[in-house]
This record gives C-alpha cells, sequence and structure tokens, in this order.
C-alpha cells in the first residue's frame, strides 16, 4: 500500500479515537449545562443600592457582625476563627440576589448606620421596587442594625433575617416595635440567640414572624460561615415572600 495511503488510513483512525474519546466530556457539558438552566444567574455584588434600580430584581442587603466592622473584611475571631464574609456574599449573591454588602468603617454607631440602610431602601421603593423584593439579612451587630431599620420602616411586605440578636437588651433598645416580614434564625448553642417575635409591632405593618432554630454547635461563630443552615432559610424566605 502506498505510503500516502497509510498516512491518511492512520490519520483517520486517529481522529476516530480523539472523537470517541472527547465525546464523553462534551456530553457531560451539555447535560449539566440543561441541568443548571433553570439556576438563576450570581447576582452582583454592590457596596450599596443602585442609583437606578430594576424593580423586577430581588435586592438583599447584608449586615455583617461588629469583629468586621471593628477589624475588616479579613477579620478573624479568637474563639471563632475567620469571618467568611466574602465567601457569605458570594453565597448569597449566586442564589440571583442583588447584593448590597458594605464594611462600616470602625467605630460606626448602629444608628447612623441603620439611617443609612433605611434611606436606601426608602430610594428602592421609591423607584418601584417592590417591597417584597427588598431582604435584610443581619447578622449579630448587623441583626441590631436591621431591628433599627425595622422599627424604621413601617412597611409590612419587607422582609428581615435577624441572627444572634434580638435579646431584651436590644429589644430595650428600639423606639418602635418591628415591621415587616420578621424570621428569627436561632443557633442552639448560642447565648445571644433569641426570637424577634415579642419585638414586633402592633400595627399593620407588622408582617409574618417565623422562628427556624439550628444546632451547628457552633455557638456565636455559626454566624462567621456562609453555613447552609443558615443560608437556606434566609434564602427561601427572602423568595418565598416576592411577587
Amino acid at each position: 500500500m502506498p505510503f500516502r495511503n497509510l498516512l491518511r488510513r492512520g490519520l483517520n483512525a486517529a481522529l476516530l479515537v480523539l472523537a470517541v474519546v472527547a465525546a464523553p466530556p462534551a456530553l457531560q457539558s451539555a447535560r449539566a449545562a440543561m441541568r443548571d438552566r433553570d439556576a438563576p444567574a450570581a447576582g452582583p455584588i454592590l457596596t450599596e443600592a443602585p442609583p437606578s434600580p430594576d424593580p423586577g430584581r430581588e435586592y438583599l442587603f447584608y449586615l455583617h457582625g461588629r469583629i468586621v466592622q471593628e477589624q475588616g473584611r479579613k477579620a478573624v475571631s479568637p474563639d471563632y476563627g475567620p469571618y467568611e464574609y466574602d465567601a457569605i456574599l458570594s453565597g448569597l449573591a449566586s442564589a440571583g440576589f442583588v447584593v448590597i454588602g458594605e464594611v462600616r468603617p470602625r467605630g460606626t454607631e448602629a444608628t447612623a448606620y441603620a439611617d443609612r440602610v433605611a434611606g436606601q431602601i426608602r430610594r428602592l421603593l421609591k423607584a418601584g421596587v417592590p417591597p417584597r423584593r427588598i431582604t435584610i439579612v443581619g447578622a449579630s451587630m448587623g441583626g441590631f442594625i436591621g431591628m433599627l431599620v425595622s422599627s424604621r420602616l413601617p412597611v409590612a411586605e419587607i422582609g428581615y433575617v435577624l441572627m444572634g440578636t434580638c435579646d431584651g437588651s436590644m429589644r430595650r433598645a428600639l423606639k418602635g416595635g418591628l415591621h415587616g416580614d420578621v424570621l428569627s434564625i436561632i443557633e442552639a448553642s448560642d447565648d445571644a440567640g433569641e426570637s424577634c417575635g415579642p419585638a414586633l409591632a402592633h400595627d399593620g405593618a407588622a408582617g409574618r414572624h417565623a422562628d427556624i432554630r439550628i444546632s451547628t454547635g457552633l455557638r456565636h461563630g455559626f454566624l462567621f460561615r456562609p453555613l447552609p443552615e443558615w443560608m437556606g432559610p434566609a434564602v427561601r424566605w427572602a423568595r418565598e415572600r416576592r411577587v
């Protein structure tokens, strides 16, 4: 057989082998794409609410704990380890929300920052974003700031997820009760975990309330990580309320 024919036959055989080897990953990728086609695209992570919001998007404010305010976004606790702030933001954004998360400057007063967040929410509402598409997730000091925001905004359908807060001293610091749809996430081993139910306002702007009790054994440190035990209920609370 002429050398040219042998070369052509060998090349065709090699291409056939390559095709057989390459096909399964391609098919797997296609199947994976089909499986994930209904998953929401990750949302952006912003430091404040956008000036021209899309009323069709869902907006989630994440308010971090005091240690991030004092140490910065790479905060580390001697008791609980690193506060995985960026991973928490990314986890929430991966659910499709427009996530608004800002590292508060050291020494920020809770009341002043609550006014800042309330102002941003008012702008979203004025731009036509339905209140059911706005959720505030607050952890520890961030949870107390969320409580202050709720007491300042008498809107029944804004959502709040409050964790590691709502103890008696914080409830007494409120000028008014909590408004909106409030979810308390309570870690069994956390001394700071209590229900926010007793703080609900007694007017028409008080929405639904629910308690979720989890048991990670991490005490207050459960807030430091993007754990599915709290992120799952928080995301469901935000999504189930939307119109």
